[in-house]
């Protein structure tokens, strides 16, 4: 019994990611072989062959006949528990749409799967941009350190993409923050003095779990954790 019982085992297929969501519920399993959907609302499972994941700027997607999952390197909370996981997960088919959380748990004090808001550079507080949203957060002044070792940052002139290393309670530069779009703006020269600072490795300064500072010879960031 217990011979058969490892055989089964070793035959099932390993799951690579899952992702969940409520209001309604639904579960998503991916392993090497199949997607498979459970809607509890609507009570089916819908499954598919996984395809090739497509590596995207901020994730990937895995697009098959019949269901496609975008996968963002995003925080993510469910709602109804006080834990972030690293992404922001959307299933969408003929006739249905979720979105909701996947991944593994963001862990306090732990730089990869996070996202900062910037507060200061030197001392000097951020420029203040109205919102055509007062509700909606902002997407300027803020960096994300993906747990794929991408960072994505907008210091006010648009998006950057780069590479970074965390280790030993530093963040090192793995590839330069580089823009994705030309044209200047007027937030070009704060811009410059936060790149200084993030183009050399920095220690990571926890005031509280949700505060930390990049202090080296080029300056020093105080940035609060989004998520």
């Amino acid at each position: 019994m217990l011979i058969a019982m490892l055989v089964l085992a070793a035959a099932a297929p390993a799951s690579i990611y899952e992702a969940w969501g409520t209001e309604p519920f639904w579960g998503l399993t991916i392993t090497a072989r199949t997607m498979v959907l459970d809607d509890n609302s609507a009570e089916r499972k819908i499954s598919v062959p996984t395809p090739k994941p497509k590596v995207t700027r901020l994730g990937m997607t895995y697009a098959a006949p019949g269901m496609t999952v975008n996968i963002r390197h995003e925080g993510c909370n469910d709602g109804m528990s006080d834990s972030v996981e690293a992404d922001t997960v959307e299933v969408q088919g003929k006739d249905f749409s979720f979105e909701g959380c996947g991944g593994p748990e963001v862990l306090p004090r732990h730089i990869g799967g996070s996202s900062w808001d910037i507060m200061t550079i030197d001392g000097e507080t951020i420029p203040y941009v109205p919102q055509e949203e007062p509700g909606k957060r902002s997407e300027l002044f803020a960096i994300h350190w993906q747990l794929n070792s991408t960072v994505h940052a907008n210091f006010g002139c648009g998006l950057l993409i780069g590479r970074y290393r965390a280790r030993g309670g530093r963040i090192t530069p793995a590839e330069r923050l580089s823009r994705t779009g030309g044209g200047s703006c007027e937030h070009e020269a704060f811009e410059r003095k936060v790149l200084k600072v993030l183009a050399a490795p920095a220690p990571v300064l926890w005031a509280e779990d949700d505060e930390i500072g990049l202090k080296n010879r080029a300056g020093t960031l105080r940035l609060r954790r989004r998520y």
